[in-house]
């Protein structure tokens, strides 16, 4: 089983900041899923000076078709990339869990 991870990755936050929050949640997704693998939605190479956002869009929706489920992480309402997620996941009957 492959899960795609939504959070939320802008607003000045740090990569330490995005990617411990990752780890936190893939602790409590494996609670729920211990075989599953996780689909690295964390872009090392992430730069809206060479790249539109749109375009970073476009890569983690190529991720998100081979997840079922896909996880939305804490504060993810506000973010345009997690809030689109959200709406597209059910629009293609991929499951979704909501972390708190």
């Amino acid at each position: 089983m492959k899960i795609y991870i939504s959070q939320p990755m802008g607003k000045g936050r740090t990569k330490e900041e995005i990617l411990e929050e990752r780890r936190k949640g893939i602790e409590v997704v494996k609670i729920y899923y211990p075989n599953a693998e996780f689909l690295d939605t964390y872009f090392e190479d992430y730069d809206e000076t060479q790249h539109t956002p749109m375009e970073y869009f476009a890569r983690s929706a190529a991720l998100m078709a081979q997840a079922a489920p896909i996880v939305l992480l804490p504060f993810y309402l506000g973010s345009h990339g997690c809030e689109v997620d959200d709406h597209i996941a059910p629009a293609y009957h991929i499951p979704t869990l909501l972390i708190n």
